[in-house]
């Protein structure tokens, strides 16, 4: 029996987006299915078939791998993928992290993460809203006159508060003015997320003494850009 093939180096070119729910208790694409495959094999949660590679089988190692991945990232481990969900998200968002582990790149953001906005799941209304990405969407919009200056010089990371509104209200307002769909939400990699990540770096620029690994110095008012 030949050597099962080590998964390559990820080569993340396009979010992982299913048609239909990713299940075994419903029936699913060829597409989807061998789309899980290979998004899980880019993690080494799934491992292709010899000879064959990857096919549009359903097998219980697909859910197994599905399974051993969302317990990693702290999901609730129940085998399942909302097209829309937080698996798929935090799928792309490990797929997206681990083809660029190397590569060049800022070496400091506004909470010493590692990029001028990473988000790991979606933030806003409907989000995921884990607490380190909630915190860094505030401080960034807060940088950029969207968000109370003074909440964002100390951001937490909660939402569905008064504080929470002042948040979606800010993210709405931010997406309106740059001609986004103003859903009060931001996702990894999608347009927000983008326009916001673009518009950091020229505003820290513009914060004269603010210590970018430091929330809490940037300064009491900023323009807006």
């Amino acid at each position: 029996m030949p050597a099962i093939p080590t998964p390559p180096r990820p080569t993340f070119t396009r979010p992982f987006r299913p048609a239909h729910w990713v299940s075994a208790k419903t029936p699913m694409r060829d597409g989807d299915i061998v789309g899980a495959q290979r998004a899980l094999a880019d993690l080494g949660h799934y491992r292709p078939w010899p000879d064959l590679g990857f096919q549009p089988v359903a097998e219980r190692r697909l859910f197994q791998g599905l399974k051993a991945f969302q317990k990693s990232k702290g999901l609730e481990p129940d085998g399942v993928m909302d097209p829309a969900g937080p698996t798929v998200q935090a799928l792309d968002a490990a797929r997206h992290a681990k083809a660029t582990a190397g590569a060049k790149r800022p070496a400091r953001d506004l909470l010493g993460r590692g990029a001028n906005l990473p988000l790991d799941l979606p933030v806003g209304e409907g989000g995921a809203n884990r607490e380190a990405d909630v915190k860094a969407a505030k401080a960034a919009l807060g940088l950029l006159g969207y968000y109370p200056p003074e909440k964002a010089r100390r951001p937490d990371g909660r939402t569905g508060t008064a504080d929470g509104h002042d948040f979606e209200f800010g993210l709405g307002a931010f997406q309106r003015r740059f001609g986004l769909e103003a859903d009060r939400r931001m996702d990894p990699f999608g347009p927000t997320q983008a326009k916001l990540d673009e518009l950091l770096q020229p505003a820290l620029d513009r914060a004269f003494g603010f210590d970018i690994e430091n929330p809490a110095s940037i300064p009491a008012r900023l323009n807006r850009c």
